[in-house]
């Protein structure tokens, strides 16, 4: 993990991670975590992870989990996943009610873009609907494949003016 201002959570999960297991090995890269600045002292300083690493030494060697007060394992991984907002019905409803905005807004421009394109064509310009002819001998008063956005039928791509 690459020191960064954008890291600092990492670093700091991460130490606390070291001290929860007793991972001592670690402890060196953890110190220097701290003198560089990679952790703020404004979250915790380095004798707070010393006191965390003692706790969890000493719950280890009662063969006993140490006390944590905001992580440890799961007891029952559905119960506790059940009360995540991400697994809740109330985020599927949310997801497909943003889900359906997205389509709704994406259609909306591209019936804006269509229009667009049809409303600022020249009679003696290129016809939009790819057919290689003047718009006003293929498409020009004919508004049903002007609203399809295709060529006529018996129009090709390879035609000429």
């Amino acid at each position: 993990m690459e020191p960064n201002s954008g890291n600092e959570v990492r670093w700091v999960a991460w130490q606390r991670a070291v001290s929860y297991l007793a991972l001592t090995e670690y402890v060196p890269q953890v110190r220097e975590a701290f003198e560089q600045g990679w952790i703020s002292e404004l979250y915790m300083e380095y004798s707070d992870f010393e006191a965390d690493l003692a706790k969890s030494l000493e719950a280890q060697s009662r063969n006993e989990r140490p006390a944590a007060r905001d992580f440890g394992y799961f007891g029952n991984a559905i119960e506790v996943f059940s009360r995540w907002y991400c697994f809740s019905s109330a985020y599927l409803r949310d997801r497909e009610d943003r889900e359906r905005a997205t389509r709704a807004r994406q259609l909306s421009e591209e019936r804006a873009s269509i229009d667009a394109r049809w409303r600022t064509t020249g009679r003696n310009e290129p016809c939009p609907c790819g057919s290689g002819r003047k718009y006003k001998k293929c498409c020009l008063g004919k508004p049903s494949a002007a609203a399809a956005g295709r060529a006529p039928a018996g129009a090709t791509a390879e035609r000429r003016r």
